[in-house]
């Protein structure tokens, strides 16, 4: 059943933002007369404050903050400091935007939420159906729109709260990102406690599945591991986007057996990466390549490229720990910071081919190694001579989480709005499915990985 919207709620209107910061409003209110209303916490509970866009003169544009106190003895809304008072919120935003707020400054315009805010109340969350987590954050089961989805939380600690600008950040390059091989972003709800962070529900870890079936897994299942995240980063940097955290544990498949890059928690736009100081930061070192590694470092999409060669060789190594022989990071960092060769080597079981790939990607000039729209390219060329399996022989189909698709019936499934968790949905895939499955047996007896015609 639909939710019912109360108009006059808060959480409904456009100008309101939720959770965030006065640095993030300064970053989206662009001048004179642009407002909206946001929240902070403190002593655990939410207060309300205006930020708008004020000018004394041509040259001095600024914003202000005003906190929105409800207090005295008729419990009322006002501005701190001024005498107004009125019965909701919505009141004192209707009267200042005809009533000079500051010396001449109305509420003219009010600046309007992304589609990608979501009110915390249409998603449902289930605490039992525990996926992960870490010191701030919980990712637990949630529901959203007919689909079931993972939805990471915040704690309700002070210093959990502290993390919800990392929220913010990393859901803001999330919106920026649509590709089959990027974990679906649906939206982050800030409009009340906790903040959350809703995606995409996985079906299986990447590299607890190479340790448990890697023996298993044939070269070109592997090689098609490799292009479906290049496919993906390639995407990332067509975006101006630097990943910085690539590893096995930070891939994960879908629940049709598609493997996706997730965790953007580091990520950020290549412009602000140039000269970027990591030394307060804890990183992955043992996947970073050798530029990242001066105290003012540089990322770019070919810092990335070095990682994709280390997840890579995880992948045909069966999950291995890159740079095992070394026992500590600040290792790892001397041997990065001074080897003129890469101290990785490929996986001897790797093909010759697919080593040389690998070796490309960790040159030591970045300049030199290739970028993710060429790798995407090389993995295409090798399927010639390492095909991936037919669908009932990939070792996805071991994963009771998974009901693995071929590359071009995913994509059919995303184009057609397909992949919902309702039955109406499911009966359309079905049909879809089946009419999919009545074409094979026609033409060809075994449904065989065919990847998309076009390579980019």
């Amino acid at each position: 059943m639909p939710v019912r919207r109360n108009k006059r709620r808060l959480e409904e209107q456009p100008w309101f933002w939720g959770l965030i910061s006065a640095t993030e409003a300064e970053k989206i209110i662009k001048k004179k007369g642009n407002y909206l209303v946001r929240g902070t916490v403190v002593n655990s509970a939410m207060s309300l404050i205006l930020s708008v866009g004020v000018s004394f003169k041509s040259d001095d544009f600024q914003v202000e903050h005003f906190s929105i106190k409800f207090e005295g003895e008729n419990r009322k809304w006002h501005l701190e400091g001024r005498e107004e008072r009125f019965e909701a919120v919505l009141e004192l935003v209707s009267h200042y935007r005809a009533k000079p707020l500051n010396g001449n400054t109305v509420l003219s315009e009010h600046m309007t939420k992304p589609s990608w805010f979501l009110n915390n109340h249409v998603i449902m969350t289930d605490d039992k159906k525990h996926l992960g987590g870490g010191n701030f954050s919980v990712v637990v089961r949630g529901r959203f729109k007919n689909h079931d989805v993972a939805v990471k939380k915040l704690l309700a600690s002070e210093e959990a709260l502290k993390e919800k600008e990392a929220l913010l950040k990393e859901a803001r390059m999330m919106s920026l990102l649509r590709s089959p091989y990027i974990i679906e972003f649906y939206g982050i709800a800030l409009d009340t406690m906790p903040p959350l962070l809703v995606m995409e529900l996985m079906g299986g870890e990447l590299l607890k599945h190479l340790v448990q079936h890697g023996q298993k897994i044939c070269d070109g299942e592997k090689l098609l591991y490799c292009w479906q995240l290049a496919k993906g980063l390639a995407h990332m940097a067509e975006k101006k986007i630097v990943h910085r955290d690539l590893a096995a544990r930070n891939c994960l498949f879908s629940k049709y057996g598609i493997l996706k890059v997730t965790d953007f928690g580091l990520s950020d736009l290549t412009v602000k990466l140039a000269a970027y100081c990591t030394a307060t930061e804890q990183m992955p070192v043992r996947w970073m390549a050798p530029e990242t590694m001066l105290e003012t470092a540089v990322f770019s999409e070919k810092s990335d490229v070095w990682s994709f060669g280390v997840l890579s060789n995880e992948i045909f190594s069966n999950g291995k720990k890159p740079l095992s022989e070394f026992e500590n990071v600040k290792a790892v960092m001397d041997v990065l910071k001074s080897c003129k060769v890469s101290p990785h080597v490929p996986e001897k079981t790797a093909p010759a081919e697919v080593a040389t790939m690998m070796e490309k990607c960790w040159l030591r000039e970045p300049n030199e190694r290739p970028d993710f729209n060429d790798l995407v390219m090389l993995c295409s060329s090798l399927f010639q001579k390492f095909p991936p399996p037919p669908i009932e022989q990939m070792s996805t189909q071991l994963n009771k989480n998974m009901t693995p698709l071929t590359i071009v019936e995913y994509e059919i499934l995303r184009e057609n709005h397909l992949d919902s968790d309702d039955s109406d949905s499911d009966s359309s895939l079905n049909a879809e499915v089946g009419q999919m499955d009545k074409t094979r047996q026609e033409e060809k007896p075994r449904r065989k990985m065919k990847l998309p015609k076009s390579s980019n």
